[in-house]
């Protein structure tokens, strides 16, 4: 068994990580732990179990992003996480027994999204305001290409900014000197939860997966993991494993009929509609999405602890019964006048006043002499279309751009960052609604 030197553990201390190769600690096989990984990445999805999330890639393709919470189904990643190899290391490290708090995997798809910088110990905050050390086993080797880690050494002691929860302040981010952690498959980097940390996005052909095994000392409790994944499971489910999951952010249908069904029975209960959660969750977690989310325009940020003040308040036991009309509570949402303060989107009269006396919109887009004029009647309508439910929802939906063009859009790129403009060339530009003299300009 792997035993730590004196400056190794001092190093740690010091700079708040440590590195070790596969060839010295010799926990795991690289080539093993490559096939229990894709053993996980094929699991079927079944929910109350382990935990798999998607992103949305540059190409607005739907791809799985990580799978959380599968140790205790896989006996062989249990041995390495939970085994005595691995705890003598931490255990040097912590000076006490750990616990297993938190397993992922990390995909890194081809072209995947990166990380921000941030902390990982306010993400955990709301299960206890302790120390926990994460254990980074790279799957794949990890390169500066692919979106390798990044850190700044002796962070874990500095008052490092935070806005938005763990997520670090540009500001200071940008002042920092970042260091580059490249790893070969089997090596593991161990961190700290107050460790500054962030990745690029893989930008290469081949993906990069790498296990994330977080734990805390024993002596913070013994029930800590349960914890977190009771409320991780009711707050950020997996993307199987919710009801009425295509829109759990900003409102769910399903919950909102529950909360009103328990009260018909004169119990307590509320909904509570959301907006953006930028602290912690897939959003905050993906710079492209968030972008593109705020990008809508009608809904707000919603931080961590404004959910927590929101939360203390109405689960207040002293708290009456609420009405019906008490007990639906729409957050973060922004009033039309707000949204159209905001630019011409959903002011553009002109557009929506064409747009009311366009009966036939494949027979206009017939007539439009080339394709940049057909892409921007296109987009009229589509402004139009966001604007006559002042942005409420995805308003351009495959159904409704099957009924008004005769034609089929991948649900993808209607839910991830592709301009709304190219959407409108696509439509515009499908053979189905080019004339014979307009096609042959194209």
């Amino acid at each position: 068994m792997y035993t730590l030197t004196p400056s190794q553990v001092e190093s740690y201390h010091c700079d708040g990580f440590l590195l070790l190769r596969v060839g010295e600690h010799k926990l795991v096989d690289p080539v093993k732990l490559a096939k229990w990984t894709e053993e996980v990445k094929s699991w079927p999805r079944v929910k109350g179990k382990w935990m798999p999330y998607d992103e949305i890639n540059i190409k607005g393709e739907r791809q799985l992003m990580r799978t959380e919470n599968f140790v205790d189904y896989h006996d062989d990643f249990k041995k390495l996480v939970c085994g005595e190899g691995l705890a003598g290391i931490l255990g040097a490290l912590a000076g006490e027994d750990m616990l297993l708090f938190k397993d992922k995997i990390n995909y890194k798809q081809p072209r995947g999204n990166g990380f921000q910088a941030h902390l990982d110990a306010p993400a955990y905050d709301h299960i206890g305001r302790i120390e926990h050390i994460t254990a980074n086993f790279a799957i794949d080797p990890a390169t500066i290409e692919n979106g390798c880690l990044e850190v700044v050494p002796g962070s874990h002691k500095m008052n490092v900014p935070c806005i938005d929860g763990g997520r670090i302040d540009p500001a200071w981010e940008e002042a920092q000197e970042w260091l580059t952690v490249p790893l070969e498959a089997g090596d593991v980097l161990i961190f700290g939860s107050h460790l500054a940390h962030r990745s690029e996005k893989n930008d290469t052909d081949k993906a990069r997966a790498s296990l994330y095994a977080t734990f805390h000392g024993k002596s913070d409790g013994l029930d800590l993991r349960q914890k977190y994944y009771v409320h991780r499971r009711a707050n950020f489910p997996p993307d199987h494993g919710g009801c009425a999951q295509a829109n759990y952010a900003a409102g769910n249908t399903f919950q909102d009929t529950l909360a009103q069904y328990h009260l018909s029975l004169s119990e307590k209960a509320v909904s509570l509609d959301l907006g953006l959660m930028v602290s912690e969750g897939v959003v905050a977690e993906d710079k492209s999405l968030l972008a593109s989310m705020r990008r809508l325009g009608h809904l707000m940020d919603i931080t961590q602890g404004e959910l927590l003040a929101i939360l203390d308040y109405y689960c207040d036991p002293a708290l009456p019964l609420l009405s019906s009309d008490q007990a639906q509570i729409l957050i973060g949402l922004e009033t039309p006048a707000a949204v159209q303060a905001k630019g011409p989107l959903l002011t553009d009269t002109e557009t929506f006043n064409k747009q009311n006396i366009v009966t036939n919109r494949i027979a206009a887009l017939h007539g439009a002499t080339s394709g940049e004029q057909a892409t921007e009647t296109v987009l009229g309508w589509f402004i139009a279309k966001i604007a006559e439910v002042l942005g409420l929802g995805l308003c351009i939906s495959e159904n409704w751009l099957t009924r008004e063009f005769g034609v089929e859009i991948q649900v993808f790129l209607l839910l991830g960052n592709t301009p709304i403009q190219e959407i409108a060339k696509d439509v515009a530009l499908r053979p189905t609604h080019r004339s014979d003299e307009r096609a042959e300009k194209i």
